[in-house]
């Protein structure tokens, strides 16, 4: 009879702990697009003037598994470029603007000319508490803020290659926040304050790829953790050919 109350116990207590236990966050889907329209994708965000051959970029942040699934990034030492035949720059933003932790950072565009050098850049300010400082006699204890500039910039050079195709290459420097939560001591007033842990990647990459107008080539600028989650850190390159009316000419993809 003990034996049994004493099993009935440690059921009751089990069907408790599991009743209790916080249930693990759904995972976020990842939007495949396949028939994205991309004129009405990219909107405003084009080069103004003229031209016939137009570069739109895309830099954007996109979570390690998102980019497995839409990329094929699968190794974090991979770190080559890709080449799509799809507009993957507006499909990774898309998914970017509504998963947590990712974004879309700036969305440049420029007219190509030929072996010239045309410069991208994005920086940005970034805070972070990375410290605390004891607490004064009835005062709390006070936050120590730390400013990082994160973000990108380079140049992109585009070069013919003689049978229609063009050999886009990209020198960037970038720098991304890598970052883990540490729990600081109570400093003698009873609750826990966090600090960020918090480094700035650094990294600079050379990196050349191939496509033709209408096509989208993928370079990686650098992968971070933050609070154990893997990020990745992206540059996509749309090439358009340009009628005199102003819009896409390009030939229809395959799919």
């Amino acid at each position: 009879m003990q034996r049994l109350s004493a099993t009935l116990a440690a059921v009751a207590l089990f069907a408790c702990a599991c009743a209790t236990a916080p249930v693990a966050p759904a995972p976020e889907p990842v939007m495949q697009l396949e028939d994205l329209d991309y004129d009405t994708a990219r909107g405003d965000a084009v080069a103004e003037g003229e031209g016939s051959l137009r570069a739109d970029i895309t830099i954007l942040t996109l979570d390690a598994a998102a980019a497995e699934a839409l990329l094929g990034i699968d190794d974090p030492y991979d770190i080559e470029p890709r080449r799509f035949k799809r507009p993957m720059g507006e499909v990774a933003a898309a998914n970017a603007s509504s998963r947590h932790g990712c974004e879309v950072l700036t969305r440049p565009s420029f007219w190509v000319t030929e072996g010239a050098d045309h410069s991208i850049e994005y920086q940005r300010e970034v805070f972070r508490v990375v410290d605390w400082v004891e607490p004064r006699r009835h005062s709390s204890p006070t936050p120590v803020l730390g400013m990082f500039i994160e973000g990108v910039r380079g140049k992109v050079r585009c070069l013919a290659n003689g049978d229609g195709g063009w050999s886009l290459s990209v020198d960037s420097h970038a720098a991304f926040l890598a970052q883990s939560e540490t729990y600081v001591s109570s400093l003698g007033v009873g609750e826990p304050f966090i600090a960020q842990d918090v480094k700035l990647v650094q990294l600079h990459r050379v990196a050349v790829e191939t496509i033709i107008p209408g096509e989208t080539a993928m370079y990686q600028l650098a992968r971070t953790s933050c609070d154990g989650k893997d990020y990745c850190h992206l540059l996509f390159i749309r090439l358009t050919a340009v009628e005199l009316s102003g819009q896409s000419a390009d030939p229809p993809r395959s799919k």
